[in-house]
């Protein structure tokens, strides 16, 4: 083998390990940081992340659970594509560890059958997935601290990725905190049973005295928030009050609601429920006339605020939707169903699926739910979270209409209702900076003109006797200023607040069902709503200000586009198909039906003999749709064979080109050597 040869050969073999090298390392640096070439950046954290990583006071641990063996043993396609996603989330985190300098430690854990990891995956609570007899599959993280507080996320589906940022900088604000959030609940309805403890309940019902007992969903916040009652004729809230839930807010006092004004303008964060028909607030009835509509009115409003923040309730105003109406019998002297869109039952398409408040939602219930509108100018951010279809629309009902003696009459009212062309919201967000809905506080203006009054009634200024000003002391030459008002106009930070046009919602009746143990448990995902917006409050704003990633995986756009075309170019022919296969079962269920005890005897050869023929026709034209499918599937798997070919073909060609111009160099840079030397 000659020099040239062999420096060839060396050359490529060179090559070959230097591409082989550059591959595995990437593979197994994949994330360390060094530089993130992905168009979205999806290994690069964002600000709001690192804020948060940045403010940790103390040490915090991720345990990341995933069954790596029992998805690489299992066999099933579905669970291998979880490889891919497992290495992203495992990047993901290492640069939370990066960013947190000591802060944050991973620990990445493969709870294999009967380990230590699947008894500690159990007790986390993490999902589930049996693959046989012993072995589950597990996909989830753990935030714990040192103090014990701890955050879960019990199953990471690779479809939520744009959100994977925000639930893992969620879990470690939440677990980084040394105490529970406190919670203020402001209602003119008694939504946590007037703060009674259970004790007190008890010994009441000892004594044959009755307690007013909490909504379950009161209940349900305890476990998490620590939960105080905000008086409906307050003038502060409390400093102490980390967030404020509004409810039913009916005929609050102007001092009230300039408490909530400020306390949301100076960086609180609320959720307000207001209602234009409360089904859960039941007037007291006339006593004098017990079959009467009852007394009071049921509708609460918040509009002097919420038209500052930059939305509006419109008063007496229902939202339908046909789509969402529920269908039942809803009269006793009729067998008939119908549709009902006082009671709503949102789903699907009803939720905003880019909010992580409304990610995973089933079903919502809402009773005579009111419409949120955006208005012009306010300068906040207003995004929808529950809304109805495009033929969604605006309805009225009169209060005898609604509060009849028997309820609502729910056949006068599903006449009333029409289709209509836009989607109406009932549930949104508001984000930005708040301003105030007063020029000042109340009664300030008031002390002003006070303040101006000095001797004598009326504002007139008495004489001084003669000799008075030998009498006056030091310290009465000048009165002590009046303290300040510390009115706020508008926020100097972005904030958010929710607004819900339903109160029903949230009772026990609409929320919850008891079960044949006396025990509620969810009806729908009512409860899950509240809390999902609860506990985006409870983060900080760095946490709010974290948008969605961009997506993990990249659609396949050029074989998208070929099966597009493909059912395009073959749309027509296959519904023509379809239409012949259905008209000739249609025959053959017609010849069946024809053939009776008297005449099957004469039909039997006719019917054997057609049936036949039907039968053949239905299975030629099915082979047809085979034959159409396939061709789709030729044009994409010719496509994948033409690139792999290239692949093939382009990497080693380059490979060779390249070494064959190192090659010459190096002969030409010998030869010049050489000829150096011997001149």
């Amino acid at each position: 083998m000659s020099n040239k040869t062999r420096s060839i050969l060396g050359t490529i073999f060179v090559l070959i390990i230097t591409f082989c090298a550059i591959f595995i390392v990437s593979k197994k640096t994949r994330g360390l940081g060094w530089y993130d070439a992905t168009e979205e950046k999806l290994y690069t954290l964002t600000d709001g992340t690192k804020s948060i990583l940045d403010k940790l006071d103390q040490k915090l641990k991720v345990r990341l659970f995933y069954a790596q063996e029992a998805a690489n043993r299992s066999g099933h396609d579905f669970l291998l594509d979880f490889n891919n996603y497992y290495y992203y989330v495992r990047d993901l985190l290492r640069a939370y560890e990066r960013r947190a300098k000591g802060k944050l430690e991973l620990e990445e854990l493969d709870p294999k059958p009967f380990s230590d990891a699947e008894e500690l995956a159990d007790q986390l609570q993490l999902q589930r997935y049996s693959i046989d007899e012993r072995t589950g599959f597990y996909f989830g993280l753990a935030v714990m601290s040192d103090s014990g507080a701890k955050q879960v996320l019990k199953f990471l589906p690779p479809q939520e990725q744009s959100l994977l940022e925000y639930k893992v900088s969620e879990a470690i604000d939440l677990a980084g905190r040394t105490k529970k959030n406190k919670l203020g609940v402001l209602s003119s309805l008694s939504i946590t049973g007037g703060g009674m403890s259970d004790y007190m309940r008890q010994m009441m019902a000892m004594q044959g005295r009755q307690s007013e007992q909490p909504w379950v969903i009161s209940e349900h916040l305890r476990k998490q928030y620590e939960i105080t009652d905000v008086p409906a004729d307050t003038d502060t809230i409390p400093a102490d009050v980390d967030f404020l839930l509004v409810v039913h807010p009916k005929d609050l006092p102007e001092k009230t609601l300039y408490a909530i004004d400020q306390f949301v303008v100076k960086g609180g964060k609320a959720m307000v429920f207001v209602d234009p028909f409360c089904m859960a607030d039941q007037p007291a009835r006339d006593p004098q006339n017990p079959f009467g509509a009852p007394q009071g009115k049921q509708s609460s409003s918040l509009e002097k605020l919420l038209n500052a923040w930059g939305v509006t309730v419109e008063a007496d105003k229902f939202a339908g939707d046909l789509a969402y109406g529920r269908r039942g019998q809803w009269s006793r002297m009729s067998p008939d169903t119908m549709t009902f869109v006082g009671v709503m039952d949102f789903k699907g398409d009803a939720f905003n699926k880019d909010e992580v408040v409304s990610q995973g939602l089933k079903q919502v219930g809402m009773l005579f739910p009111g419409v949120v509108r955006k208005k012009d100018g306010a300068g906040t951010e207003v995004t929808p979270l529950i809304t109805t279809t495009q033929e969604g629309n605006v309805w009225t009902a009169q209060s005898y209409e609604l509060s009849g003696p028997m309820g609502p009459d729910v056949e006068r009212l599903a006449s009333k209702f029409q289709k209509g062309v836009e989607k109406l919201a009932t549930a949104v967000r508001i984000a930005g900076k708040f301003k105030s809905a007063f020029d000042k506080k109340p009664g300030d203006e008031e002390k002003a003109e006070n303040g101006d009054k000095k001797d004598g009634e009326d504002g007139k200024t008495a004489e001084k006797k003669e000799g008075d000003e030998k009498n006056e002391s030091p310290t009465d030459e000048k009165k002590p200023d009046e303290p300040k008002s510390d009115h706020v106009a508008e926020s100097t930070a972005a904030n958010t607040v929710f607004v819900v046009a339903d109160v029903d919602m949230l009772s026990d009746g609409v929320a919850y069902t008891r079960n044949l143990f006396g025990m509620f448990t969810p009806a729908n995902s009512n409860a899950d709503f509240v809390m999902n917006c609860i506990e985006q409050l409870s983060g900080s704003t760095d946490l709010i200000s974290i948008r969605s990633r961009g997506a993990f995986t990249r659609p396949m756009e050029v074989v998208a586009q070929i099966e597009h075309e493909a059912d395009m170019r073959t749309r027509d022919q296959v519904k023509r198909i379809n239409d012949d296969i259905e008209k000739f079962e249609s025959e053959l269920a017609d010849l069946n039906n024809k053939a009776t005890d008297k005449n099957v005897g004469l039909l039997q050869a006719e019917a054997i003999d057609k049936q036949r023929k039907l039968e053949a026709e239905i299975r030629a034209k099915k082979r047809e749709i085979r034959d159409l499918q396939q061709d789709k599937l030729t044009a994409v798997k010719s496509l994948g064979s033409w690139c792999k070919n290239i692949t093939r073909v382009l990497i080693p060609l380059g490979v060779l080109v390249v070494g064959v111009l190192l090659a010459v160099r190096r002969h030409s840079v010998r030869k010049v050597n050489v000829l150096g030397g011997v001149s």
